[in-house]
């Protein structure tokens, strides 16, 4: 583990930490009152952890379909939403082209790549739910 301290905050410190999966860093403002014997002790900010994925599922050809696609419709909505006002309507259309591509690359998987259609299948899974509570029920 790794502190270091941040000059743009006074007493503001980062740790990190890795291991062969996965990075974790962590932002802690800290009270120099509480410190005892050099240990910062203080308040979390924020923690963010970085898990290792596996490059080899994007050169799947569907994998690339789907980067490609998913970054169109994005890009479609980014640039719809400098134009004009967003509706509803218009977002969950997005959602829906989203989650259809999503269902499109899992049906061109073979069963045996296991590992990515599991995970598209969380994707999807995840998308909808976000859907469903934020942009449906919250009206975004």
């Amino acid at each position: 583990m790794q502190f270091c301290r941040s000059k743009f905050k006074a007493m503001r410190y980062a740790a990190v930490d890795a291991s062969t999966s996965e990075i974790v860093v962590a932002l802690s403002d800290i009270d120099e009152t509480r410190s005892t014997d050099n240990v910062p002790i203080g308040n979390l900010v924020r923690a963010v952890s970085i898990k290792y994925v596996n490059q080899t599922i994007f050169k799947h050809p569907a994998m690339q379909l789907l980067v490609h696609e998913s970054h169109s419709i994005f890009c479609r909505a980014q640039h719809n939403a400098k134009v004009l006002t967003l509706t509803v309507p218009d977002v969950l259309s997005y959602s829906l082209q989203y989650r259809s591509i999503i269902r499109s690359t899992l049906s061109m998987i073979p069963v045996s790549e296991f590992e990515i259609k599991e995970s598209l299948a969380t994707a999807e899974l995840i998308w909808s739910l976000i859907e469903a509570i934020f942009i449906k029920t919250h009206g975004i």
